[in-house]
């Protein structure tokens, strides 16, 4: 019975700490994707400052210098009816870029394409024990952007497990194969979706090691309890 009980709370934690970890992917993701639009803000703000015919040239100065800007593209909406400003933060897959638009006053706005190498740096940051943990961030056709312990068997039977309609922006779990909790979340803002699974190996390490570290002790205390 105690072996039991210790298995479920660990079941449990495996679960806990399983979307724990997803949370901070997210945050860290988050943080990435906030400092960027603050130094696109102080961006804007020198703009003003700037004659029109001069702000392509001080644009183009600061995304040769920049580590995080590749580009940026002045856009007035009267002049581009397919522009659409409910895309504020979206990852665009096929440049492999975070595009970032804002707006500089009432028919102008910036979008600036931002390179996703400090982002791959800042991911699993604060991640601290998931070396035996698998995880995949796709965009929303599961097509595999960043991972930490890749597995393609493992990755491909993911996204088969995926349900069609997920939620937004809320830790949910998918998937339910015992003792190895798998859980998702996708950043619908940004169109990413991010994926945690705990491997077999973990999974049955951690509950094993657990269950006979808790029988072990009761057969101690048994064999004491009978030499009393």
């Amino acid at each position: 019975i105690i072996n039991n009980i210790s298995r479920h709370s660990i079941r449990r934690e495996l679960n806990d700490y399983a979307q724990t970890l997803v949370r901070i992917v997210e945050n860290n993701i988050s943080s990435v994707i906030k400092s960027d639009e603050n130094r696109l803000n102080e961006i804007i703000t020198g703009l003003k400052y700037i004659k029109e015919e001069e702000q392509q040239l001080y644009l183009k100065d600061i995304a040769v210098n920049s580590n995080t800007f590749r580009d940026f593209e002045i856009i007035r909406p009267s002049e581009n009816p397919d522009f659409n400003i409910s895309e504020k933060t979206v990852y665009n897959y096929d440049e492999d870029t975070i595009r970032i638009t804002e707006k500089i006053h009432d028919d102008k706005y910036i979008r600036a394409e931002i390179d996703t190498k400090p982002l791959k740096n800042e991911i699993f940051k604060d991640t601290a024990g998931i070396e035996q943990r698998r995880i995949y961030i796709t965009d929303t056709k599961g097509s595999l952007i960043y991972s930490h312990n890749y597995d393609e068997k493992d990755f491909e039977n993911c996204i088969k497990q995926l349900p069609v309609n997920l939620v937004n922006n809320i830790a949910a779990k998918f998937d339910e194969t015992k003792n190895r909790p798998r859980v998702y979340l996708k950043m619908n803002d940004l169109g990413l979706i991010i994926i945690v699974n705990t491997s077999k190996e973990l999974a049955d390490e951690t509950i094993n090691r657990a269950g006979i570290k808790i029988l072990t002790a009761f057969l101690a205390a048994a064999a004491v309890t009978l030499l009393l």
